[in-house]
């Protein structure tokens, strides 16, 4: 299969093969109108690997050009190691705990991950 064009409009539909490539941890990218993949096999912990592939398929929505998949994949190798940082120093090895208030909505886990980034520590939402 071919790479769509330039312009083309990607639209989501329930059992869609973009929900099929989503849940894969290697997206071929001509599915969603680019060239080469997209590797998510480096991020450690589920719930940061299923939070990595929301914000990539919403994020490549809005972009085109022949630098996507690079700049895309850029930021999961960010995302990455932060992976490999929890999973390094956390007792846990970042394993999803009950105590941490880890946001749901992309744009809610990007500020989270922001906040949390510059401080260096997930915040507990407990005591």
């Amino acid at each position: 299969m071919s790479a769509r064009p330039a312009g083309a409009v990607i639209v989501s539909a329930p059992g869609s093969r973009l929900e099929a490539e989503q849940a894969k941890d290697i997206w071929d990218m001509s599915q969603l109108g680019h060239t080469g993949r997209l590797h998510f096999t480096a991020i450690h912990q589920p719930w940061l690997r299923a939070a990595a592939k929301e914000w990539a398929m919403e994020d490549l929505l809005h972009h085109r050009g022949a630098t996507v998949t690079s700049t895309m994949q850029a930021h999961v190798a960010a995302l990455a190691e932060l992976s490999e940082s929890l999973h390094s120093h956390r007792s846990d090895h970042g394993r999803l705990s009950a105590n941490w208030a880890v946001p749901t909505s992309t744009r809610s886990f990007n500020g989270w991950l922001t906040a949390n980034i510059r401080t260096g520590s997930a915040r507990s939402a407990g005591p």
